[in-house]
């Protein structure tokens, strides 16, 4: 029996990634093959190369973002507030796996997959926007806050993250780093 086409796409990125926190961009997919007991044949019928599968993890992350957002954004019982904080903090899959001290090597070995990444991040912003814009209206964003402003300070910040060492230096993980700008976004944009 022939296993789900998707499912062995997952777990080829799954052991990607675990590759990748231990080797970062010097991972060969011999290792890949070897975790998940599989040939390197295997894995280049679903992905044609290492880029290949870099961006099926940064597109997947994108689509799941962006669901997400949209879920966020259209649920009831939540202030826009509460909305954005929650949407600033989404956590992919992948995110829940991946070794972020290891990113900035992407930045400087793999600058294309790297520009790919970037480009992610600004196409996710509609729904930070719009609360954004629906804060302002309301008056629980002050009137005085300039969105473009906002969504290219975190995007900036975002950016900064994938710096070498900046975590460890912090004395913080992703997650707690995300948190933490979320919080800030938030706490100066509101008017009170």
């Amino acid at each position: 029996m022939r296993e789900d086409p998707e499912s062995v796409k997952a777990k080829i990125i799954e052991a990607f990634i675990m590759e990748f926190n231990a080797d970062g961009t010097k991972l060969n997919l011999d290792n890949v093959a070897k975790r998940i007991h599989i040939s390197k044949k295997t894995i280049y019928r679903y992905f044609s190369s290492k880029t290949d599968i870099y961006n099926a993890i940064i597109d997947g992350s994108h689509r799941y973002v962006h669901q997400r957002q949209k879920e966020i954004y259209e649920s009831e019982g939540k202030n826009p507030e509460e909305k954005l904080f929650e949407i600033l903090t989404i956590e992919t899959p992948f995110e829940a796996i991946l070794d972020f001290n290891r990113v900035f090597e992407v930045r400087e070995y793999e600058p294309l997959v790297y520009h790919q990444l970037v480009k992610s991040y600004s196409d996710q912003w509609v729904y930070p926007l719009m609360l954004i814009e629906e804060g302002k209206r309301t008056g629980w964003i002050r009137k005085d806050v300039n969105p473009t402003l906002v969504i290219a300070y975190l995007t900036s910040s975002m950016n900064q993250l994938y710096s070498q060492d900046l975590l460890q230096k912090a004395g913080v993980t992703y997650k707690e780093a995300i948190t933490h700008l979320a919080r800030c976004i938030v706490a100066g944009i509101k008017a009170h």
